[in-house]
């Protein structure tokens, strides 16, 4: 037995076993370590919990444009009426660009609860 034992050097370090309050110190480093972990899982917790926020109904859209003066409010519907249904914005065509040739505010609001 003159060589030295292997297995004594994987054991971590640790207090002698006749060591006063050897419990009490091995249950703050096992708190000590349930904390950080705590502390590193947090953000993964808390990002797979988060509420995602809905995105707007069409009613919801539409209902936002309407406080809006209606030289602002024609071209805003008629882009989301292209963003959501471009058949039936193809209607309207060339026509929307010469002068007193938008549509009125009502019937793009058709083509678009229709086009829903």
């Amino acid at each position: 037995m003159d060589e030295p034992d292997p297995l004594i050097g994987l054991h971590g370090l640790r207090l002698p076993p006749d060591a006063p309050y050897q419990a009490l110190a091995d249950l703050a480093a096992a708190l000590g370590i349930g904390l950080l972990l705590a502390v590193l899982l947090s953000p993964l917790l808390s990002r797979l919990t988060l509420r995602r926020p809905r995105s707007p109904t069409l009613e919801d859209q539409i209902a936002a444009l309407a406080q809006l003066p209606d030289d602002r409010r024609i071209p805003a519907l008629l882009h989301l009426l292209q963003t959501r249904a471009p058949e039936a914005a193809r209607r309207y065509g060339d026509g929307i660009y010469r002068a007193g040739g938008l549509p009125a505010a009502e019937e793009v609001e058709a083509a678009l609860r229709k086009a829903a």
